[in-house]
Order: structure tokens, then C-alpha cells, then sequence
């Protein structure tokens, strides 16, 4: 069985729901005013992101084809759900998170394969210039969370 693009694009999606649902629970989570606001700005920017990418696939043609049961899974795998859980059950994106350095390092992780399963978007919608920049544009965003995760990681006092 193969896959279209359109399913693909549902899994960017859900990447900045799951994303969306984690941050904003790590901001209930934690006492820190740092972390509160580090965690509702993250939360914001994969809402931004999502609100993104649901125009922007109305909008803009996506690459026909179909893709294989593997190429799906693999899709499937780096697509953040495995990190983010289940966006509609909040209480388990917060599973095996006891500590701050827990949600950082967990966050610092789907930020990764975020921008990993972006590139692969951007791989499959090479040959329209519109669509590779605004992904460029997201996985610099990415990489922006990523090295604000880490800042905020690494000013943390170790457990």
C-alpha cells in the first residue's frame, strides 16, 4: 500500500500538535518562571508552525506520488509522535518526565527529528522553490528552540 503526500503533510502537522500539547504541559509542570516562559514561547512557536503548515499545504500544490509502506514508516518514526506521544492524552507526553533536565533533554530530542523529518519534506518538495523556503525558514526556527534548549539545559544546576 502507498502513501500520498497529503498523509505526510498530516504528520508535519501533528509534529507541532504534539509539540504544542508537551510545551504547554511542561509549562504547568514547572515552577520556574524561566522555564514557564521558555515553555509557552515554544508552545506558541509550534502553534505558529502548525497554523503554517495548514495553510500552506491548501495553498501550495503538493509533489504528487505515492510513497512506500517503508518510506511511510520511516516518516512515521522521526515525525516526533514516539518522543511527543499522543497529542489528545496531555498526561502522557509528560510520562518519564520527573525532572526540568527530563522536559529539556526530552524537548531538545523532538526538536531533532523535527528538523530531520523537515528536511525530508523539503527532499520530497524540492523542485518547488516556494515550498523548500518556508521549510528552510522552519528548520531555522528549529534550530533556534534547539540552541534555547540547550542554554536553558545547560544553565540549570545538575541533579
Amino acid at each position: 500500500m502507498g502513501y500520498s503526500p497529503k498523509e505526510v503533510v498530516d504528520m508535519a502537522v501533528e509534529i507541532e500538535e504534539t509539540g504544542y500539547h508537551f510545551y504547554s504541559e511542561c509549562a504547568k509542570k514547572f515552577d520556574s518562571k524561566n522555564l514557564k516562559t521558555l515553555f509557552e514561547f515554544l508552545a506558541e512557536e509550534e502553534l505558529r508552525h502548525k497554523d503554517i503548515f495548514e495553510t500552506l499545504f491548501k495553498e501550495v500544490k503538493i509533489a504528487e506520488g505515492v510513497f512506500t509502506d517503508e518510506y511511510y514508516q520511516y516518516l512515521n518514526i522521526i515525525s516526533g509522535q514516539r518522543i511527543f506521544k499522543d497529542s489528545k492524552a496531555p498526561s502522557l507526553a509528560l510520562q518519564g518526565v520527573e525532572t526540568s533536565q527530563d522536559a529539556l533533554s526530552m524537548a531538545l530530542l523532538a526538536e531533532k527529528d523535527s528538523i530531520l523529518f523537515y528536511y525530508e519534506l523539503m527532499d520530497m518538495q524540492g523542485s518547488d522553490p516556494e515550498m523548500v523556503s518556508i521549510l528552510k525558514k522552519i528548520i531555522n526556527e528549529e534550530r533556534k528552540h534547539i540552541i534555547l534548549l540547550m542554554d536553558t539545559r545547560d544553565k540549570l544546576p545538575r541533579s
